[in-house]
């Protein structure tokens, strides 16, 4: 086997797959064989086919579901993201409020196979909607598009390589601020801020005099003077660097705040930024920042000290301000006044999460709209009236797990830190003994509980399997010290809250090391690589998801160096270059150790977690292992950062399912055979 002798920061190594980075002949062959492969192991099961007719019923629900892209108010429109059943991908249809039914206005089959809504920006009255389209998974080279709702026509020419794109429209809509990268390399994660006005044959340039990382979100004040520039610090923080008055356009952009690790966002209030910030806070304050005097925090003032809620971010809905927090890991909408003092808190679902972006407000109304979450309902619209006080169901959850209950277990990490899970299962198992339970985590990049609704796995579930949901540090629900520990040299206690939580589960009795699993997406799919490393005696099964496996040579792409630098650390620094070979999943896998049974999911387009990583791991693992237990790679084909097609998202799921009921729900093994 020929090997590549690689240097990284202070880590030299030798790689033996590196040509399964590439995308060469050798390797699609290769990758074909290993589908093949998966394709008998999985298809071949004999409960298949009722595996798949089970997904299919509980992804369907009642026939369709919705999510809210925005109450409009001086239209009187609404627009809604629906997956209608019998479509591959969601579409785009607006509500009049004097029309019973809502009417299709975006359908992105009508450009071609494996096209995909990616970005929906309504315009402040709903007369247009810029949007862009994802191709086979992938937003990369993605172009802007503006629409008349009025009239179905695009009325403006493509604004081109919108990859990561934010768009914000002035209150006017006389035009709109978006980011796009600034030349044909669509993988740069360099951006740029042009601005359009219907009309114009072109966006113009809107200098800023920095170069923009790949995430930057725009905001434009309800008087439309001031546009902000928020970059991305994780997935549910930003901070407001850069700032555009309108009424001075001979000034340019200036700096609002210098680079930092610490939140800034929020809404603006006449000559204010009111904002959640986080600098020199565990859980978040609210604040008041003068836009001429930002830079000096001495001339900030004060609207809500720290408190036991985790907050997250602010936004406007008219003259209100309107809260997004969290308390025990569950979402918290409160409504407040411009000077920050609280007027009411909205009543959601027990439980509920609201992911970022699932909470839309426009400025110029009092109405929110909202699309909770939980382990047991699927989505739902909800709107708030805040000055009626009224929460409305608009339209019920798609679908829905009556019959389970969740429980919650708690225990105690490595370090002694106290770290907790959901458990579910269906009512009629409860209080039984040891149980197949497969257990779903993420653990970084600050990001909400990923709570989501359990429904495509209740073949597994009716096989009297249980699923728990960890919290594990490096998410963002529980204030910013718990995201730190769980983020670059503090990682590994992401790792250790997830063992520590199997071991609960097993010193509980609730199950044994042959009857679990672990699942993780993104980020959660290299702590399912990890712990198959670090603790193959743990698990049973093991299914990551589009995962980043070799934390080495992942700055070569992109997006990766991007995420890299604000989860993990750059290996070709030497602060971080032994901490991430130590537990970089492809470097740690040790000859004749007996692994877990394994399926490696990866997406052909994924520009994120390429699959390459995948591939590397996939092979690896397979020459390392001594078990009899299979690893399997699938790279599903026209697909990104995750199953997006109706039909591919249902086999995607349906092999999970199967994966784990094979392993996890047959008869009582005795030890790891």
């Amino acid at each position: 086997m020929n090997t590549t002798t690689v240097t990284v920061g202070t880590v030299t190594f030798d790689d033996a797959y590196t040509w399964l980075e590439h995308d060469s002949e050798r390797t699609s062959d290769w990758q074909r064989q290993q589908n093949e492969r998966t394709d008998g192991v999985l298809r071949g099961l004999p409960g298949f086919a009722a595996i798949l007719d089970g997904v299919e019923a509980a992804d369907t629900g009642r026939g369709h579901h919705d999510e809210s892209v925005g109450a409009v108010p001086t239209g009187g429109r609404s627009f809604l993201i629906r997956h209608l059943d019998g479509a591959q991908v969601a579409s785009l249809w607006v509500q009049e409020r004097d029309a019973s039914e809502p009417r299709l206005v975006i359908d992105p089959a009508v450009r071609g196979q494996h096209f995909a809504l990616a970005t929906v920006s309504p315009s402040p009255t709903g007369r247009y909607v810029a949007y862009t389209f994802a191709e086979e998974g992938n937003t990369l080279g993605a172009t802007i598009r503006v629409l008349d709702v009025d009239t179905g026509q695009d009325i403006a020419p493509d604004v081109p390589l919108a990859a990561h794109t934010d768009i914000a429209w002035l209150p006017d809509e006389s035009g709109l601020y978006c980011t796009a990268a600034p030349d044909a390399d669509v993988v740069d994660s360099v951006k740029r801020i042009l601005f359009w006005r219907p009309g114009a044959a072109e966006a113009v340039a809107q200098e800023l005099g920095a170069d923009l990382t790949v995430h930057v979100l725009l905001e434009v004040s309800s008087d439309g003077r001031f546009v902000g520039a928020l970059e991305m610090i994780d997935v549910a923080h930003r901070r407001m660097r850069w700032i555009l008055d309108r009424a001075e356009p001979d000034r340019g952009w200036r700096e609002f705040l210098p680079a930092g690790d610490g939140a800034c966002s929020g809404a603006f209030v006449a000559d204010t930024y009111v904002a959640v910030v986080t600098g020199g806070t565990d859980r978040g304050r609210i604040v008041a920042i003068p836009v001429t005097t930002s830079g000096d925090e001495s001339t900030w003032a004060e609207l809500r000290s720290e408190s036991g809620l985790t907050l997250s971010d602010l936004s406007r809905a008219g003259d209100w301000l309107v809260l997004q927090a969290y308390e025990r890991g569950a979402s918290l909408v409160e409504i407040l006044r411009l000077d920050g003092r609280v007027h009411a808190r909205v009543p959601l679902p027990t439980g509920s999460v609201v992911w970022p972006g699932a909470l839309r407000t426009m400025a110029l109304s009092d109405e929110v709209t909202m699309t909770p979450v939980n382990v047991r309902f699927d989505g739902g619209i909800w709107r708030y009236s805040i000055g009626e006080g009224r929460l409305t169901r608009l339209r019920p959850p798609a679908a829905q797990l009556d019959d389970a209950v969740v429980t919650e277990v708690v225990a105690t990490s490595a370090d002694g830190t106290q770290v907790h899970c959901h458990l579910l299962a269906l009512k009629e198992f409860g209080g039984e003994g040891p149980r197949p339970i497969v257990i779903n985590g993420y653990g970084g990049f600050g990001a909400p509980p990923l709570l989501r609704y359990a429904g495509w796995w209740r073949p597994f579930l009716e096989a009297g399997g249980m699923l728990a949901w960890a919290h594990l540090r490096g998410d963002g629900a529980f204030g910013r010290d718990w995201r730190e520990q769980g983020r670059y040299l503090a990682k590994q206690n992401t790792y250790h809250d997830l063992y520590a939580i199997a071991e609960e589960l097993i010193a509980r009795e609730l199950t044994t090391p042959d009857r679990l699993g672990f699942t993780g997406l993104s980020n959660g799919g290299l702590t399912a690589a990890v712990a198959i490393v670090q603790r193959p005696d743990l698990f049973r099964a093991v299914v990551p998801e589009v995962p980043i496996t070799d934390l080495m040579r992942g700055v070569n792409d992109p997006y990766a160096e991007f995420a890299m630098s604000i989860e993990y650390g750059d290996p070709r620094n030497p602060r971080f270059s032994d901490y991430l070979y130590a537990y970089s999943p492809v470097h740690n896998l040790v000859d004749g150790t007996a692994y877990p049974a394994v399926l490696i999911i990866s997406g052909d387009r994924d520009a994120n977690t390429p699959a390459w990583h995948g591939r590397k791991f996939a092979a690896r693992l397979q020459e390392a292992t001594t078990s009899p237990h299979p690893v399997l790679l699938r790279v599903w084909e026209h697909t990104g950062h995750g199953a997006g097609e109706r039909d591919i998202r249902r086999q995607y799921r349906a092999e999970i399912v199967a994966f784990f009921m094979e392993h996890l729900t047959g008869p009582r093994r005795e030890g790891r055979s």
